[in-house]
């Protein structure tokens, strides 16, 4: 088209994803995905996959998303109905996914300790994320990620 803005979205060497208006400053994409009326949390569904957890039984069960755990290794026995389908230490296989989903296998039980070191590792992948954000962008974008810190170590 001859008339109109252009948007250019682009990544840096570390990831970040980038917006250009008419090929002119570089802005972090969460500007535009604000100024479209998107929240924070519905940035984050639309980019970030959840994971659903589950008190049951004085047990914390975890949603089984196959191709989530494929290729991790289990820091827990993965076991269902009595049966252990990944030993502690091992990694998850495709051939260890369909034996689960051969046994309709929807949750699997989890420690709490697994919890915690995932949420370790998020905050501080995040809060990495932003020091190398914060030293390339201006005051708006500083507000941003701070705002998105707290909200994510608050929850």
């Amino acid at each position: 088209p001859y008339r109109g803005s252009w948007l250019d979205f682009e990544f840096d060497p570390k990831d970040n994803l980038y917006v250009r208006i008419d090929r002119r400053r570089k802005l972090p994409s969460t500007i535009i995905l604000r100024a479209l009326g998107k929240s924070t949390e519905e940035i984050l569904d639309t980019f970030f996959e959840k994971v659903n957890f589950e008190v049951k039984d004085q047990t914390l069960m975890m949603e089984l998303v196959p191709d989530r755990l494929r290729g991790e290794t289990a820091t827990f026995d993965i076991e269902a109905n009595g049966t252990v389908y990944v030993e502690k230490g091992r990694r998850v296989t495709a051939r260890h996914i369909r034996q689960l989903e051969k046994e309709g296998v929807d949750q699997i039980e989890v420690p709490v300790e697994y919890i915690v070191a995932k949420c370790r590792q998020k905050i501080t992948s995040m809060k990495r994320l932003a020091r190398s954000s914060l030293q390339r962008t201006r005051k708006s974008a500083l507000k941003h990620w701070l705002s998105y810190l707290k909200l994510a170590t608050s929850s």
